[in-house]
């Protein structure tokens, strides 16, 4: 990581390809194996009165945001890097359906093995194990214990392959951090291998912070972190504010120009709708079915005492207070500067200094004309009365 996306992005194709053969070993092995057929059907065969519990559907909307590193600010660093005119429509879409299916086609490789455990153990499905980390650290290696053969072989490759999954998630979201804490106070990094001071420092902080992780009671203090702060209903508040944000006070008109002018074609009107009312709408729903059906945090049989629900929505609150907080202030900082507030909100005529890039351009151009190639050909005719942030 010292060396940036260059290089992460090369070993990616080891770490990132590795769970991929794994998965297709214990596919092949798990659904060879007797009582297999049985925990597909399980994985496969919907419960409908699981619709109506609040955790359920919180659970599955963020596992979608989680899993793709959605309201972690990691994508946004990430697609920094790419050149101006790249296709990132075409990448989120393969993206968004390659991260689907590799979460199904990797349950399926879970519930084969659970099916197995299952019959060996003459007992249902669901007294097998029950979900969360204890279904990758617990149930699954001593379902591999049960297996006739391989057993040992099937071991090191399974925690092989659990490992690359959390360090592609790790470069993910180191560089993500590091990255935009560097571009916001790069006045802290000019001297000499900084990013690397830097990435050590952050690296050995979570380090001992994932030290606390491994104690005996270290599954107790990492589902207070996980669902309080990690996922839950701050991912679902984060992402939200995001959506918005785009949608209602950039704009959802100038985003889709935006993006028109990076890929010199239209867009299907499929997006704009998400941005504007789908994907608001269903995280707004979700968290109300959450805090409608709340229930006090619970590990197995054990219920989280009161102190610690109230630290979790004390570290819940800090977070999602961030946003609207900085909001308020930054009103009331530049309240006397109202061309500032309209230019970062409403303006839709701007041009970024360094990109080069028109939003639109309303002076002496009809709105009617094609958008892209007129303020294109308007700024290489040194079109002055264009302002720039």
């Amino acid at each position: 990581m010292f060396a940036g996306v260059q290089w992460t992005g090369k070993i990616v194709w080891f770490t990132g390809l590795f769970p991929y053969f794994m998965l297709i070993v214990l596919f092949i092995r798990g659904v060879t194996l007797e009582g297999a057929a049985n925990g597909v059907k399980y994985y496969l065969y919907p419960d409908i009165s699981k619709l109506f519990q609040g955790t359920v559907w919180l659970d599955a909307g963020t596992q979608v945001l989680f899993s793709m590193s959605l309201g972690l600010g990691a994508m946004q660093t990430l697609g920094s890097y790419n050149t101006f005119h790249h296709n990132c429509l075409r990448d989120c879409v393969v993206y968004a359906i390659i991260n689907s299916c590799t979460s199904i086609f990797g349950g399926v490789c879970i519930f084969s093995v659970l099916g197995y455990m299952a019959h060996e153990m003459n007992v249902p499905i669901e007294d097998v194990t029950t979900g969360g980390p204890g279904l990758t650290f617990i149930a699954y290696p001593k379902a591999i214990s049960l297996m006739p053969t391989m057993t040992k072989v099937l071991s090191v490759m399974f925690f092989l392959m659990v490992i690359f999954l959390g360090l592609d998630s790790q470069f993910v979201g180191v560089e993500g951090f590091t990255s935009q804490f560097m571009d916001a106070f790069p006045q802290f990094f000019n001297f000499k291998h900084s990013r690397a001071v830097f990435i050590t420092i952050v690296s050995v902080i979570y380090f001992f912070i994932g030290l606390l992780m491994v104690t005996e009671g270290g599954m107790y203090v990492f589902q207070i972190m996980d669902f309080y702060s990690a996922s839950g209903i701050v991912l679902l508040f984060v992402c939200f504010c995001e959506t918005a944000g785009v949608a209602y006070f950039y704009g959802s008109k100038r985003y889709t120009k935006d993006i028109e002018y990076m890929l010199g074609r239209k867009i299907p009107a499929y997006f704009p709708l998400c941005w504007l009312i789908f994907t608001p709408l269903t995280m707004a729903l979700i968290a109300l079915i959450f805090l409608i059906n709340i229930n006090p945090l619970q590990y197995g049989d054990y219920i989280y005492p009161k102190w610690t629900q109230f630290l979790g929505w004390g570290i819940t609150s800090v977070t999602c207070l961030t946003i609207p907080v900085v909001t308020f202030v930054q009103c009331i900082i530049n309240a006397g500067d109202l061309d500032a507030l309209r230019t970062a909100v409403y303006k839709p005529h701007q041009v970024h200094e360094r990109t080069r890039h028109p939003y639109l351009i309303k002076r002496n151009i009809s709105q009617e004309q094609d958008y892209p190639k007129v303020a294109a050909a308007h700024f290489d005719a040194g079109g002055y009365d264009v302002n720039f942030v």
